[in-house]
Order: C-alpha cells, then structure tokens, then sequence
C-alpha cells in the first residue's frame, strides 16, 4: 500500500517540560512538568498547559530521549511504554483499531473510522495505513483520555494517540541513524533541517527506510512471510511571524509486505467438537480438508 498526505499546521502554543538544575550532588530539585490542557489550542481563553502534578490523573511522559534509548519505532513497541494502550496492529487494513482502556476496537471495512483518534502534528489521520507505518524522526508521544469532541481535532469518543514529530529548526543540523537485527533487518533513519530565511522560514527533512527478511519461507514461489518492506519521507515548511506560526507538511508513506495474513496458522491440529461440528476454519484447517495434507509443524 502506498498513501501521502499534506497537512496544514498551526501552532498556536505548544506544551514543553524542563528540569530545574540540581543544586547540589545529594538533593535534585525537579521542576514542574506541564502537559496540555483539556481546552488547549482553542479560543482566547484556552489554557495550554497544566500542572501535571496537580492533574486528577496519572501522566506517561515518553519524551525525545526515551524515544531514541529505547530504540521505539512502531506503535505496537509503543504501547508497552503506554498503560492501558494497545495499538492492535494487524495489518495495513487493521492498524487504525487501536484501543484505550480496552475500548475503542470497532468492526466495519477500510472506510470504518475507529473510535480512538491518531493524531500526527495536530492533524487526524483516518485511514489505517497511515498507522501501519514506522514512526520516525518523532519528538513526544501523548495519549489524551476520554470523549475528546472538537477540541482535540476530531471528536474521537474514547481518546486519542497524539504524536509530535520534530520541528524544522533554524540550526543547520543533519544526523545519520543505521540499526541492524536478525532476519537481515536494516533499519536506516536520515533527517536534514536547516534555515531559508533566518528567523522566518526553516524547513526538515526526514526520511526511514526498514527492510528484512521474513521469518516464514515459502517453498514454493520463495516468499518471506512477515517480512519488512516499507519506507517514508516527510518534509516540512515552518513560517515564524510575528503574531502567527504555520507549518506545511508533506508525508509520503509506501510497503510492498507479506502481512495481511491474519487467519494464518496459530494451530497445530484440526479442531472438530464432540457433536461434529467446528468453528470457522483456519488456515491449517483449510490444507487439511481441501489438500488432504495435515500440518504437524509450524515452526519457521
């Protein structure tokens, strides 16, 4: 599947966190950490940031550095950061069934929305394929809980996953990042940003590659089941006014993979019930009825 977008952003105020400086090598003062607020970005008389410590909820910070430590780069390695979150990604058709607190997964076709937003840059993203995705060159994770109406950019009814990508920055930077793993798995990250009107217009450049081998050969036309094959490109336009900040934003994602194969094998037997009957059949139970050929093992 292949999908691209272009997105308008407006940055009205944006939340940060920071530490206060140690002041001495036995006591750390922590300064306040500040999330968004349920009226945040809209109106007047928004407020864009709360006290986290003074909000009647427990707060997950997944900041910029934990991101790069722990080497996160999909939503499902996401989620074992994020309580009570699970992406659900079972396919480039099935990504968008995320769920909060255990709801939110909704039945339906391509064209079904989920009841969990995805929010990328203050922008809903609908379609699922956009979530199949890597997440790359990203700056925070947030999970917003609860009916989100129109504040939170699409009135999602169970929450949303809020993610912020780096900015274009007026600092010329360029950084390179290579991870190799098993299977022949490469991943490749690139990001360039930099000025083209100093003080005023910036703009970045990112790009991630991920390939490898799938873990399931097949013997006969020599497919890698489960294997990796995708790669994106994003780049960004940031307009710094005196009153107003703006950013254009263009995204481009593609994957050519041997996934969507979600009544696969999970079994080594045929399953039948005392009173002949069985439920709907999976794929070993298919090869054995219309094959003749039973499957004893699934071990790749």
């Amino acid at each position: 599947m292949a999908a691209a977008a272009i997105a308008l952003s407006t940055n009205v105020g944006e939340s940060r966190a920071q530490d206060a400086p140690a002041s001495s090598a036995v006591t750390v003062q922590v300064g306040d950490v500040v999330v968004r607020g349920e009226d945040d970005d809209r109106g007047e008389n928004s407020r864009p940031v709360l006290d986290a410590q003074k909000k009647p909820r427990s707060i997950v910070v997944i900041d910029e550095k934990s991101i790069e430590r722990e080497n996160i780069n999909r939503a499902d390695e996401l989620q074992q950061k994020i309580p009570n979150y699970r992406a659900n990604n079972g396919g480039t058709q099935q990504s968008a069934r995320q769920t909060i607190r255990w709801l939110g997964v909704a039945g339906g076709g391509v064209g079904s929305e989920s009841p969990t937003g995805y929010v990328v840059d203050n922008v809903f993203w609908r379609y699922w394929g956009f979530q199949w995705m890597d997440l790359f060159d990203a700056r925070s994770f947030e999970v917003a809980y609860g009916p989100q109406g129109t504040a939170g950019g699409k009135n999602a009814s169970v929450g949303s996953l809020i993610i912020n990508n780096r900015l274009p920055s007026f600092t010329p930077q360029a950084t390179i990042e290579t991870n190799f793993a098993n299977y022949s798995r490469v991943i490749e990250k690139v990001s360039i940003t930099g000025p083209i009107l100093d003080d005023t217009l910036a703009y970045r450049v990112s790009f991630f590659m991920d390939k490898g081998d799938g873990w399931i050969r097949d013997q006969v036309s020599g497919a890698g089941y489960k294997n990796t094959d995708r790669w994106g490109v994003r780049g960004q336009l940031l307009y710094v006014g005196d009153d107003i900040t703006d950013r254009l934003i263009f995204n481009f994602n593609t994957s050519h993979e041997y996934n969507g194969y979600n009544s696969a094998p999970y079994a080594d037997t045929s399953l039948f019930y005392a009173n002949g009957t069985r439920p709907s059949a999976t794929w070993v139970q298919n090869v054995w009825k219309r094959l003749g050929k039973p499957i004893l093992s699934l071990d790749p």
